[in-house]
């Protein structure tokens, strides 16, 4: 029985390159590093939790990551986020 063709996927971006990303997914980064849920940033953003979680689909694969853990710190890297202070 033949395997279905499957969609090419989008290589990520290398690490090393700066990705470019809109202001509503700058937006949105900006919450990654809070560990909200999209329920949360959509309702801060006024979006649905769906758009929310689209948008954070493409701010990973713009910077060629799999896990908010691994964004957050990409961002940081990056300078597109800051860190805030710990309360301890």
């Amino acid at each position: 029985m033949p395997i279905p063709p499957t969609k090419p996927q989008p290589t990520p971006a290398p690490p090393s390159t700066r990705p470019t990303l809109t202001p509503r997914e700058i937006q949105v980064s900006s919450y990654l590093g809070e560990d909200l849920e999209p329920k949360h940033i959509a309702q801060s953003l006024g979006l649905s939790p769906n758009t929310v979680r689209i948008h954070i689909r493409n701010i990973y694969q713009k910077l060629g990551v799999r896990s908010r853990h691994a964004a957050v710190a990409r961002l940081y890297q990056l300078r597109l986020i800051s860190i805030p202070p710990s309360n301890a």
